[in-house]
């Protein structure tokens, strides 16, 4: 287990080095990476500014709080956006050093949830070769999801941690994990919730030691998102209101598109399987491959399981995190049923090979398989199987949560499988394989097979590195790119780029001009402006008309880019006259922007609904604005307003382009007015908080021409200013929550300095209540014998141990003796009714052994442990003292060689001074009253087992036993000494060496260093 962590953090090294060595090689991409770094440059500038309420920049300009759905963004890309020279290589830097931390929480979670360490290497590489992670990050180079990867499996790891400790500080470090989610990715926050949700359901009912720790917890936690994750989103929610929020674009299409299809993309390595397929029914990437080394794992975990009565602590968590991944690839069918889903496929196979067919039913029938071996073994378990599969196959899962408020407007079902689904699918996987190695494979064997495991892994997962080592733009597209921005460079008006790809978003930063719409999409923009843009594609003169209104000045056309059909290019190319051409770009003018504001002589009233857009831009082919009356109050009496009729048969005065009459800022501008009755108009997107002041006195700001904030004015010179003012509210819920977010990365930084009271799990009262006098009787004793080359005693010492008492068993735990002492146990006549045995895999330590037989016997319902070496040094004729001091009120009963007296035989000098002088040095450094601290000979509650932090168990020598011994006295159960004899062994070679003695006595001094100021428990 110790060997785990550099393992792992070697594999981290190498896997970065290989996916970095292509990917820093590479140009920029079309993906999301360029863009996003651009818009967060953007944010840079306009946050050094101090005027931020306004983003002027891009979607024709929107709130600066429209941006918080990914706040988390700015401040975790920034360092590396303002020391580096290249934005692509600051944002790819960053990437790979949030996927290493993805790796490390994936491995934390793993070792924390299976106590081994191993177990965390298998979860971590799990994590790091999902396609999901690898297509995200290279491929899409979505940013933001790229955020969220480390912070899902810490939310995972932070839920563990308050189940086993339920400190304030815990439940702190779960809530700040869960609202980085929010920060980083709003959806991905919200689809976080449901399983992390089941989890702790989960937690709830399987663990009954944990329940009070998970309320005490939630207290925490609750408190904790709401000010870190809600409070800086509350302004979000209000905007989005005013956003199109994907309105405009044939909603269910979408959710189609962005959906999983048939669970047979389980076995769509790469997309190659899917791409005989129509277009609709294909998965970009073969994102849902679940890879042939994981899914074997768990198909034969299922089969080693199936007919098993009672699990393990290991196979009940492989069922959890099986039954999460089912659930969030159901909810991922979107709008489909999965029966729909599967006969979709069906209807459009006609190119697909027999053997997807074949694998087309194995799939549908795998999902019934998992889901009957994940429910609980149980007399109900058909009945209950037959109930869920029905609704499994048959209801669209997705069609219920989205009726709930945080999944109203969720456009991509399969954002619940993207990093929830498969870090699921990570842990169940990876989980499986450990525990087939471990059962299957002998123990000499087993570091070969695993190597040779992982590395088939890597093998099967390699078609999702091609995206590191391949798409980057070709060189000349790069270079066309900065020659158009060149050109545009020393305007001021908006320009319309016309691309599906992203890296174009860097205009506003090359160029000093913003932009009136993003990748050819109108969702997550001003609703207005959104519906005005899709009405100016009715004809040309309504899209001169939107380029004039708009303050459009310039249209960037990308000619090599396959979204853009030729038909496009020659469309403006017939209505607007060429600037600049080259080789993969077009640059064409329209001399008619009115950009940043004009003054209208002529005014109508707007009409209802959709109208309204259509008729702001014929009306404008007529230098008439329409108005939208704010509170329905009249027009007629406000300058220039005329009837439809009137304004249709007569030209106006051609509206006025306006200069700012002072230098403007991002969220202010003023207008001097040309002496005439009319109205001024601000070229950004209306917003309900634009303000407006004629000659300094308030005005009212009214909707015109669809989608512009406009204030009228009379027959004389005015100085007209446009303000954008949110609400106060904002900037408090802000201002709270970054409060909120400095105290928590505070706390979490300077935990070692603070006081240990905070991190520690709340010791009880001591003595307990409870522990005052007579307890309940010990009625399932369980003694636990470690071996490891033992065959000269066990036998004896079994027959031995049997006779104590007629009540109690024996658990032998089997480090793979190489001497076959595990073969006589299993020869034993008790073997399997009194006498157990648990074989290992190899060497693993005294420490683990016992931790192995402490979770059995808590599995079989033990209400009482024995530690008992398997030499004789230990007699078992002093089992009943132990358990009577058990009896009598004590949670812990400890053999004493050195309670009134030294009891030890065959002992030389220099070892009787050395043992003794050790719980002296014991005592010394960590106030630990017992006289024979270093005692493996005792009996322990189960219940007092339960209530200890096992993550702090560490040592695996005879180190252990102190550890073992500190935590109970802290957690203040009460201990009792017993004094017994010590006989040296006589058969075989003792177990201490050099580096178990090393290893404990830097053990006491850690314990000593962090030992907390508590009240003791008793000692008698």
């Amino acid at each position: 287990m110790r060997r785990s962590l550099p393992a792992f953090l070697l594999f981290l090294a190498a896997y970065l080095a290989v996916i970095g060595w292509g990917w820093f090689q590479q140009t920029a991409t079309g993906g999301e990476l360029s863009g996003h770094a651009a818009k967060i440059e953007a944010i840079l500038r306009l946050l050094r500014s101090g005027d931020f309420a306004w983003f002027p920049g891009y979607l024709s300009g929107s709130p600066t709080a429209t941006l918080l759905s990914f706040a988390l963004s700015i401040p975790v890309y920034a360092p590396a956006l303002l020391l580096a020279p290249n934005p692509a290589v600051a944002m790819k830097a960053t990437g790979l050093l949030l996927l290493a931390l993805g790796g490390l929480a994936a491995f934390a979670f793993g070792r924390r949830l299976a106590r081994d360490g191993w177990t965390g290497f298998a979860v971590g590489c799990a994590y790091l070769l999902a396609p999901q992670v690898l297509l995200r990050l290279g491929w899409q180079e979505h940013m933001t999801i790229v955020v969220a990867i480390p912070l899902v499996p810490l939310a995972f790891l932070a839920l563990l941690r308050v189940a086993d400790r339920g400190t304030p500080f815990d439940g702190v470090l779960l809530g700040t994990a869960f609202s980085a989610t929010l920060l980083a990715w709003s959806k991905m926050g919200a689809t976080l919730a449901i399983p992390l949700a089941l989890f702790a359901g989960w937690l709830f009912v399987s663990r009954a030691d944990a329940r009070s720790r998970l309320l005490r917890g939630a207290a925490w936690a609750i408190p904790t998102v709401l000010l870190l994750g809600v409070a800086p989103l509350l302004p979000l929610l209000r905007e989005r209101g005013f956003m199109t929020v994907f309105e405009l674009d044939p909603f269910r299409q979408w959710q189609a598109a962005y959906s999983v299809k048939t669970a047979t993309s389980w076995f769509d390595r790469g997309g190659e399987l899917f791409s005989v397929l129509p277009q609709s029914l294909r998965i970009d990437g073969g994102g849902y491959y679940l890879g042939l080394v994981g899914f074997a794992a768990v198909a034969v975990t299922v089969g080693l399981t199936w007919s098993r009565r009672h699990d393990g602590r290991e196979v009940a968590a492989i069922r959890l995190f099986l039954l999460l991944a089912l659930a969030m690839f159901w909810v991922s069918f979107g709008p489909r049923s999965v029966l729909q889903g599967q006969f979709e496929l069906l209807s459009h196979a006609e190119n697909f090979p027999d053997i997807a067919i074949t694998l087309h039913w194995l799939a549908l029938a795998a999902q019934g398989v998992f889901l009957y071996w994940c429910l609980p073994p149980a007399r109900w378990r058909g009945p209950a199987f037959a109930a869920l599969f029905a609704v499994y196959l048959l209801v669209p899962a997705f069609r219920i949560v989205e009726r709930l408020p945080l999944y109203a407007d969720l456009r991509a079902p399969d954002s619940f499988w993207i990093l929830n689904g498969t870090f699921a699918w990570a842990v169940g996987s990876a989980m499986a394989a450990v525990f087939v190695l471990r059962t299957l494979v002998a123990p000499r064997f087993l570091p070969l097979v695993s190597a040779a495991a992982l590395a088939a892994a890597c093998a099967d997962f390699s078609p999702y590195f091609n995206s590191f080592y391949h798409g980057g733009l070709a060189p000349d597209v790069s270079a066309q790119f900065r020659e158009v921005s060149d050109k545009l460079r020393g305007g001021s008006d908006r320009v319309l780029a016309i691309s599906g790809r992203y890296f174009y978003l860097d205009l506003p930063n090359r160029s000093g001009r913003p932009l009136s719409t993003e990748a050819l999409n109108h969702y997550l923009m001003p609703a207005d402006t959104a519906r005005l843009q899709v009405a100016a594609r009715l004809s040309a003169t309504h899209t001169l008309s939107y380029l004039q209104l708009a303050g459009i000045s310039d249209v960037v056309i990308e000619r090599s880019d396959s979204d853009v059909p030729e038909s496009i290019q020659q469309w403006f190319r017939a209505m607007l006259p060429l600037r600049f051409e080259n080789k993969g770009f077009l640059v064409l003018s329209n001399p008619y922007s009115l950009y940043p504001g004009f003054f209208a002589e002529s005014a109508v009233p707007a009409a209802d609904g959709y109208r309204e857009y259509v008729g702001a831009l014929a009306f404008a082919k007529n230098q008439t604005l329409t108005i939208a009356s704010p509170d329905a109050l009249p027009l007629d009496t406000l300058p220039g307003m005329k009837t439809s009729a009137a304004a249709k048969s007569t030209r106006a005065p051609d509206f006025v382009r306006l200069a700012p009459a002072q230098p403007r800022t991002a969220s202010r501008v003023a207008f001097s007015t040309p002496g005439k009755a009319g109205w001024v108009v601000l070229d950004e997107s209306w917003h309900p908080d634009w303000k407006a002041a004629v000659d300094g006195a308030p005005a009212l700001v009214y909707r015109a021409a669809g989608g512009l904030p406009a204030t009228p004015v009379h027959a004389t010179d005015h100085l007209v200013e446009f303000r954008f003012e949110p609400p106060s509210w904002y900037a408090a819920c802000l201002a709270a929550s970054s409060l909120g977010w400095l105290a928590a990365l505070g706390l979490i930084a300077s935990a070692p300095l603070l006081p240990r009271r905070l991190f520690e799990p709340q010791a009880p009262e001591n003595p307990p209540p409870e522990a005052s006098g007579p307890r309940t009787p010990i009625i399932r004793p369980l003694a636990l014998i470690p071996t490891r080359d033992e065959a000269g005693t066990i036998v004896a010492l079994l027959d031995r141990i049997l006779e104590t008492r007629s009540d109690l068993q024996a658990l032998v735990i089997d480090d793979a003796s190489p001497d076959g002492t595990a073969a006589l146990v299993r020869a034993h006549a008790a073997h399997g009714s009194r006498i157990h045995l648990i074989e290992r895999a190899g060497k693993l330590g005294l420490g683990s052994a016992y931790r192995a037989g402490f979770q059995w016997a808590m599995d079989h319902a033990h209400d009482a442990c024995i530690e008992i070496d398997a030499d004789f040094s230990h007699d078992p004729a002093d089992i009943p003292r132990l358990l009577a001091a058990l009896d009598a009120g004590a949670d812990a009963a400890v053999g004493s060689r050195y309670l009134d007296g030294v009891r030890v035989i065959n002992w030389p000098e220099h070892r009787l001074i050395l043992s003794a002088g050790a719980s002296r040095y014991v005592r010394m450094l960590t106030g630990l009253p017992l006289t024979d601290a270093t005692s493996g000979f005792k009996a322990l509650r189960t219940a007092a087992l339960r209530g200890i932090d096992w993550s702090r168990l560490r040592a695996d020598g005879y180190g252990f036993q102190i550890e073992l011994h500190w935590l109970l006295w802290t957690a203040g159960y009460r201990l009792a000494e017993v004094p017994i004899v010590f006989t040296e062994r006589r058969v075989g070679q003792t177990k201490m060496t050099l580096g178990i003695a090393v290893e404990a006595a830097l053990r006491v001094i850690q314990l000593g260093l962090l030992h907390p100021s508590r009240r003791p428990a008793s000692i008698k």
